[in-house]
């Protein structure tokens, strides 16, 4: 699909084909993550439970290991 990269006062934004956003699961009102890989644009439907998930692991592992962690970043 090509698409053009349009203007929208301090923003920009791409238009996306509606059996692009089928394909990829999108709805409308998704939030979406975007990000720079080298020269390509990644976007992905943001999971609130991914979120969860990592905030849980490094709650876990700050409480585990965090004086250790201080004390190397010293």
């Amino acid at each position: 699909m090509v698409t053009t990269l349009r203007r929208e006062g301090d923003t920009w934004s791409i238009v996306l084909d509606a059996r692009l956003v089928e394909e990829l699961g999108f709805a409308e009102g998704a939030e979406l993550q975007a990000s720079a890989v080298g020269q390509s644009l990644v976007v992905v439907q943001e999971d609130p439970s991914r979120r969860q998930r990592f905030e849980t692991a490094l709650e876990a592992t700050n409480q585990q290991f965090g004086e250790t962690l201080r004390r190397l970043a010293e």
